[in-house]
């Protein structure tokens, strides 16, 4: 930090991804600490960075995300976005008002559909009228009581854990359970951005539908992962027809990067590469 103490953010912008520079900025500190300002890696008691105390981290040793709750979604055989969300609401990612009022993006963290007066994750999911309602409709009256009280993450993993406690039909509740969460939170960004937008389909059979395309996937990727050795082997590259050239491409992504690259080669009927090119 200067004098004024604002932060020096060209000394370790290169470090850090945008989104914790923003977070960074918004602390205040005072100037009149008596300690020099140094970067510090918080998983060692020494301060300085170690490989393995980060591989930890990538490992999910650190931040109990060893408890069975993690395992659980990971687990999760739905679609890909639905368990990234869960994951993101489970460790208090999901921008919420309450959120957003604790990373200073807004002043106010009320419900701006019902006016509750802290809009958090589990209102979003379980506790908003809209939400209840859904519930009530699906799990049985002995256990509503136990559904309703349950802390967050203890919710999340009994409804990916145990499918037939709290409802009556529990055949694949979880790949339902996770379905309806996703819609409950995209409805409620809906109400607040596309406050005109019709729907014409309720949530519980928009949810049934992504369960029954979850389930058919699944069914395709288990009868794909057992292709005859020879079905395998036969796939190679076919010739065009005469007079004709093929095209093919390929490409790759690090996301954690931000790179990419693609690449092709244009071959003719006779198997010579006039054109290759990568970038």
């Amino acid at each position: 930090m200067d004098g004024d103490g604002q932060w020096r953010c060209h000394r370790f912008e290169s470090l850090l991804p945008y989104a914790i520079l923003l977070r960074i900025a918004t602390v205040k500190i005072s100037s009149n600490a008596p300690m020099q300002d140094f970067p510090r890696w918080n998983l060692t008691s020494h301060g300085q960075f170690r490989v393995h105390s980060a591989y930890s981290v990538r490992m999910g040793v650190q931040f109990g995300l060893t408890e069975p709750l993690w395992k659980a979604i990971v687990d999760f055989k739905g679609i890909l976005r639905i368990r990234t969300f869960i994951w993101l609401a489970c460790l208090g990612k999901v921008l919420t008002n309450e959120v957003r009022c604790r990373r200073r993006m807004t002043l106010d963290s009320r419900c701006h559909t019902c006016g509750f007066e802290v809009e958090t994750i589990d209102h979003i999911l379980r506790r908003y009228p809209v939400a209840y309602s859904l519930w009530c409709s699906l799990v049985c009256l002995e256990h509503l009581g136990q559904f309703f009280h349950l802390s967050f993450k203890e919710w999340i993993f009994a409804n990916l854990t145990n499918s037939g406690f709290f409802v009556k039909d529990g055949t694949e509740w979880e790949l339902l359970f996770g379905s309806l969460i996703w819609l409950l939170w995209n409805r409620r960004n809906e109400r607040i951005f596309e406050p005109d937008k019709m729907h014409w389909e309720p949530i519980l059979s928009h949810g049934k539908r992504l369960q029954q395309e979850c389930r058919s996937s699944t069914i395709l990727a288990r009868q794909s992962s057992v292709v005859p050795a020879l079905a395998r082997d036969s796939i190679r590259w076919e010739k065009p027809p005469e007079g004709w050239c093929k095209l093919n491409t390929d490409g790759a992504v690090k996301g954690e990067l931000g790179m990419a690259s693609c690449g092709g080669v244009i071959r003719s009927d006779q198997g010579t590469e006039p054109a290759i090119g990568s970038q």
